[in-house]
């Protein structure tokens, strides 16, 4: 399949190359060096291959639960309060303990239905049968809250000429203030692990590690025009 772009490639650099294993590849290798060194954060639970999924801190984060248990925990210490000493909190506080706390309720049951289940079945992703083994290059896709990590796949015995075969976004591993440390190499093979299900969650090994998705794996259309945008801003080589 031809790639998305169907400007020909000027050697004066007014057109954008084809989309390639070797163009993607040399702007990862790019992103990368600007980013910096970034070794992976010591975390507890960084290298959990199984059991629970709380165990791996950036499941955990990215269900919210951490996030859910502040105004619960407002919500009881105004209750106890309240109780153990009368008269000591205002109606206001009281007030806004109550409507803090049913927030943080009503986020809880979302959580512990869509997010938790979601966490559940990616460690069981994990290890499950292999799914194949294609070449990757690492890339920084712009967001609102800032750059976000995906993988755009090639076959396995892509040469530098194959374009994209499909791509997968990741959670960032590491701490706020260093969100890429933890990462892979910007280049290399991945051992997609999962069971073929719709949506496809697979979980990308790389290097004996998981690391993992923020959604479902994504088949590219590159004669889709939306795909064809999307892909020239993910990778700013084109440019």
């Amino acid at each position: 399949m031809d790639p998305p772009s169907g400007r020909p490639w000027a050697p004066d650099g007014s057109a954008a190359p084809p989309l390639t294993y070797a163009v993607c590849a040399a702007a990862a290798t790019r992103q990368a060096a600007l980013r910096g060194p970034g070794a992976p954060p010591d975390r507890p639970g960084a290298r959990v291959r199984t059991g629970p999924w709380w165990r791996v801190p950036v499941l955990l984060e990215a269900t919210g639960l951490t996030r859910v248990l502040y105004p619960l925990a407002y919500l009881v210490g105004i209750g106890t309060l309240t109780l153990v000493r009368p008269g000591t909190v205002s109606g206001p506080l009281q007030v806004f303990a109550v409507v803090f706390g049913a927030f943080g309720l009503y986020s809880l049951l979302r959580i512990l239905r869509g997010g938790v289940p979601l966490a559940r079945q990616l460690t069981r992703q994990a290890d499950g049968p292999a799914a194949g083994t294609p070449r990757y290059v690492l890339l920084e896709e712009p967001s609102g809250t800032g750059p976000a990590p995906v993988l755009l796949l090639f076959a396995a015995d892509a040469d530098d000429s194959a374009p994209p075969r499909a791509l997968l976004r990741l959670l960032a591993p590491g701490p706020r203030k260093r969100p890429w440390a933890g990462l892979p190499a910007p280049v290399g093979t991945a051992e997609l692990r999962g069971r073929r299900e719709e949506p496809f969650l697979a979980v990308p090994w790389i290097d004996g590690r998981p690391h993992w998705p923020a959604d479902a794996y994504e088949e590219l259309d590159l004669a889709d025009p939306e795909t064809a945008r999307y892909l020239e801003e993910l990778v700013p080589a084109r440019l």
